[in-house]
């Protein structure tokens, strides 16, 4: 596509797979392709990005990640590898993002504002979404939500030690070139 081209470039649920195109630099091929979407951006167009968080809080609690191995995301990338290599042979070429990493990622490609949002319930159909820094919000739109009385503790200690950013399930960000 020529440079400047799209008003918006939506990826959802994308960027954590596109690393499985050349699996011995994933992190690169993430890179590129958001240097890519900022490309043929229009100077004043909109990416969204909604994708999972690497340390997302349910991948403590329950575990299984997208390769469907337990805790696989939450390990340093090199056990990560070692520990998919053994249980299904083959390497590890997920690339979820932290909140630092993602943020860092998008300022390195060239954007100059990224927003950081949430959707309860999941960034795929949320029910509401809100900025991830809103604890107040957040507290009020997931906690009803929540059916278990364990999940409500947990929500109320992320937010009330302001880690919703780090432990959040999932980003939904806003760029503008």
């Amino acid at each position: 596509f020529q440079s400047s081209s799209f008003d918006l470039v939506l990826l959802n649920g994308v960027i954590e797979y596109a690393g499985l195109s050349h699996k011995d630099k994933p992190e690169e091929v993430q890179a590129a392709l958001f240097e890519e979407v900022r490309r043929v951006l229009k100077e004043d167009g909109l990416f969204y990005l909604a994708t999972e968080n690497r340390f997302a809080a349910n991948y403590f609690v329950f575990g299984r990640g997208h390769d469907g191995l337990f805790f696989s995301s939450l390990l340093p990338r090199f056990l990560a590898d070692f520990y998919s290599k053994v249980l299904k042979g083959q390497g590890y070429y997920m690339r979820e993002f932290s909140y630092p990493r993602l943020k860092k990622t998008l300022l390195g490609s060239g954007f100059r504002k990224v927003e950081f949002y949430c959707g309860v319930r999941s960034y795929n159909r949320p029910k509401k979404i809100m900025r991830l820094d809103d604890g107040r919000e957040l507290m009020e739109a997931a906690r009803p939500l929540i059916r278990r009385k364990i999940g409500r503790i947990g929500l109320t200690l992320l937010v009330s030690l302001r880690l919703q950013k780090l432990f959040w399930p999932h980003f939904i960000v806003l760029c503008k070139k």
